[in-house]
């Protein structure tokens, strides 16, 4: 799938909300226009060959999105390859992410699967909200229902927008021997992600009663 505007719900140097929809349930993949670095571009390839994994990050933004240097987004991929290598979390979702999509790397969904997971176990919170959609949409992974909104809840208590959402609507809707119908506590996450931006929840979030908020 061709990355687009919105990325996922991960806050730091460049931030990021995706759309891939299935089952009613989004997952994060896709790049936003905004993107800002810490490292001016004529910088970042001396810093990434000399080890330092943000620089190679930013490698990967600059060749992405073409900033400052020709886009090649296989080069941004074997950018990311190596600051994941130097456990850098977003890198690493941005490797599993192209193994499980198949644009930039070989296809291998189950590795991007195992790569989510491992990430997610480090407090990656779009790493575990990627885990929930690998399950719901066996991706790289057996179809679970149970771990899917086991992994939603995680993401969403770590602070990712789409997991939040994701949760939200298997509250709302309940899903049969994984979790009981809440429609109220749903309908607050799914606001709760609409606060953060996500027009998608927005739209959802209008289309049932005003719930009490919860705090951000």
């Amino acid at each position: 799938m061709e990355r687009e505007a919105g990325r996922f719900g991960w806050v730091g140097a460049l931030v990021f909300t995706g759309a891939m929809l299935a089952s009613g349930t989004a997952f994060s993949g896709t790049a936003l226009a905004q993107r800002t670095y810490t490292f001016p571009a004529y910088q970042v390839q001396a810093m990434c060959m000399g080890g330092n994994p943000d620089a190679c990050y930013e490698q990967g933004l600059h060749q992405y999105w073409g900033d400052e240097m020709p886009s090649d987004r296989y080069a941004a991929y074997r950018s990311w390859q190596q600051a994941c290598a130097g456990n850098h979390q977003q890198s690493c979702w941005e490797v599993a992410y192209g193994y499980q999509e198949g644009t930039y790397l070989p296809p291998n969904p189950q590795l991007g699967f195992q790569m989510f997971v491992q990430n997610c176990s480090r407090g990656h919170a779009s790493s575990c909200n990627s885990v929930g959609y690998a399950y719901e949409n066996a991706q790289g992974a057996p179809l679970d229902i149970a771990s899917a909104y086991r992994y939603y809840e995680m993401g969403c208590n770590l602070g990712d927008t789409w997991g939040c959402r994701n949760q939200g609507i298997y509250l709302r809707d309940g899903r049969p021997g994984v979790v009981a119908p809440d429609p109220m506590r749903g309908i607050q996450l799914i606001s709760l992600a609409c606060t953060r931006g996500l027009a998608q929840a927005c739209t959802e979030a209008a289309q049932a009663p005003t719930p009490t908020m919860i705090p951000i």
